[in-house]
């Protein structure tokens, strides 16, 4: 099964289906949108100038060579250029299990504006974070956006996307920010506004008013499968670390423990000698895992890590996954109705990645949400 199958459609939990937005490949095609972070450690850099003092026609104007269209088989979905040598930050079920995407070029002065097609490498993906970056390689200089500060995000800001909705190239919508705290995901806390995206605008750009990239399309909440008012968008600063560790690394660097969680219940709390609410139980510890090797059990509840207190199997899985595999933490546990403190490094195996990631989005339904 495809990457994009696997991740399209999740139902929240009111019913309603938030769905992907990666679409066919059609006769017509057009790129999105992304931005660049200049932190001296990154490994993309981008020298984007201030926009704000522009119109929203010439913002567009700057922004749109920036934006690119990617196909493979029958998957369309956009980008954005994050560097001048190339490197294109979209959706990791954009690319699905394609080691290669056509790319195709902005042109100004193009039929359709579509531009010159250049094949693209996949450095590497995030399923987790619905993240993936593709390099192209060409001589001349490309332009690129900046990330923004998503943090900075507040509602009613005027956002703008970029992308191919449906095949329509290079296609542009404006809304307004209408939440940047709903928990479309198990990572982060997705960036919702009423900006029309449509199947086809998945990787694709959501802009701020200086023209920083704060944010990549990624799925719409759906009753059809066509926008109805509620869009998504991972925030950019939940993205440039993922960007840079790909680039670096092929692949992002994140500590993962082979452990299914659920909410402590009443009635859990009752038999453990808990507190409804205090702390996160582990229901299932992978045989063979270093979690297993470190002494985690089923039954045991995680009252904190590093000294902050979790509550919710989110924000246990978010503070894990926040850490690299060599980081250490120290957890406070509730046992047998006694305290205990143990000290993690999380150094997993290839063998037991996927069965962490398994495990992990076995956590989903006490998130609101299901597969």
């Amino acid at each position: 099964m495809s990457l994009a199958k696997k991740l399209a459609p999740l139902a929240l939990a009111f019913s309603v289906a938030a769905t992907s937005l990666a679409g066919p490949t059609t006769a017509s095609a057009t790129p999105s949108s992304n931005d660049n972070n200049t932190d001296s450690a990154m490994s993309f850099t981008c020298d984007m100038p201030d926009l704000s003092s522009l119109s929203i026609q010439d913002r567009i104007d700057n922004l749109l060579p920036a934006s690119v269209l990617l196909s493979a088989g029958n998957s369309l979905g956009s980008g954005s250029i994050i560097d001048h040598s190339g490197y294109i930050i979209t959706n990791a079920h954009v690319v699905g299990d394609s080691t290669t995407m056509e790319v195709t070029l902005y042109d100004e002065f193009a039929l359709d504006n579509r531009g010159e097609v250049i094949q693209g490498t996949v450095l590497g993906v995030d399923p987790w974070m619905d993240l993936a970056i593709v390099k192209i390689d060409i001589e001349s200089s490309l332009p690129c956006v900046n990330f923004g500060d998503s943090d900075r995000v507040r509602r009613g800001d005027d956002v703008i996307a970029i992308g191919n909705p449906n095949g329509q190239l290079f296609s542009v919508s404006k809304g307004v920010v209408s939440s940047t705290s709903r928990l479309a995901s198990m990572l982060y806390n997705s960036i919702q506004s009423d900006t029309a995206v449509n199947p086809g605008n998945s990787g694709g750009g959501l802009f701020n008013q200086a023209g920083e990239l704060i944010g990549i399309n990624d799925r719409i909440l759906s009753r059809t499968g066509a926008f109805s008012g509620i869009s998504f968008a991972i925030p950019a600063n939940s993205a440039t670390e993922v960007a840079d560790e790909i680039i670096k690394f092929g692949e992002p660097r994140r500590a993962i423990l082979a452990v299914q969680l659920d909410e402590l219940n009443q009635s859990n709390a009752n038999r453990l000698k808990g507190t409804e609410g205090v702390g996160v139980l582990i229901k299932f510890v992978q045989p063979g895992s270093h979690a297993e090797n470190i002494g985690l059990k089923a039954d045991d509840i995680v009252l904190s890590i590093e000294g902050e207190a979790v509550n919710h199997p989110i924000n246990l899985i978010r503070a894990i996954t926040s850490l690299e595999p060599e980081d250490s933490a120290r957890i406070r546990i509730l046992r047998d109705g006694l305290v205990r403190t143990m000290d993690i490094t999380f150094q997993p195996s290839e063998s037991e990645v996927e069965n962490d990631r398994v495990a992990a989005l076995d956590a989903a339904p006490a998130a609101g949400m299901a597969p």
